[in-house]
């Protein structure tokens, strides 16, 4: 954590890929100024692993959600530390997270080509 409010420090990003092919999930994450953007990325059916999904977290009987990449997560954690409060479609700070999107974007590595070989679930 930044000593006081004045501490400056780079932007964070995470990426998480599903290794499940059948779950085809894409996150984009970017960590700064005290505010936390996660961008979906359009959900794939044919990227991933062999491994059969086991509906542990959505239930036998659920449906994986298909996103289509207009969809994320905004949170202030300056003023919403425990991300309580998805700001995502808040027409307020709509600047915002459109920048930090673009920002994102711009500072991830290109896409490793080929991928690196998927060994096991995480």
């Amino acid at each position: 954590m930044p000593t006081s409010p004045t501490d400056a420090r780079p932007p964070t990003l995470t990426t998480f890929d599903s290794q499940f092919a059948g779950v085809g999930m894409h996150l984009r994450t970017i960590h700064r100024d005290g505010v936390t953007c996660t961008l979906y990325e359009p959900r794939t059916h044919d990227k991933g692993g062999t491994f059969r999904v086991y509906w542990s977290v959505w239930g036998a009987f659920s449906r994986i959600p298909d996103y289509d990449g207009t969809e994320g997560e905004l949170y202030i954690t300056r003023e919403d530390p425990l991300q309580w409060h998805n700001r995502w479609h808040d027409p307020s700070v709509r600047r915002l997270r459109d920048e930090l999107i673009d920002e994102l974007r711009a500072r991830l590595p290109p896409e490793r080509t080929p991928p690196l070989p998927f060994a096991s679930p995480t």
